[in-house]
């Protein structure tokens, strides 16, 4: 069961970070141009290899002109489609 949780939960951060890539590249940002964050850290959500915080959430948000309700709303249509 364990298992099968956490590859679940690694497939839902490489889906949520591929995601969040598109957003950023569709704002014209690189990975080092989102404030309080490393290019270092970026690569990790967006590779799915760490899970995304709400206050990096946050941050991107507000590098990319968005809120974190928009991020996620896009997020949510994007499966839905």
């Amino acid at each position: 069961y364990r298992k099968k949780a956490d590859l679940k939960r690694l497939q839902y951060n490489r889906t949520f970070g591929d995601s969040l890539k598109r957003l950023r590249k569709k704002a014209g940002l690189r990975q080092c141009d989102i404030p309080g964050l490393s290019a270092r850290q970026v690569r990790r959500i967006e590779n799915g290899e760490t899970p995304v915080s709400v206050g990096a959430l946050e941050k991107v948000a507000v590098a990319m002109g968005m809120t974190v309700e928009g991020i996620l709303r896009k997020q949510t249509n994007r499966r839905t489609e």
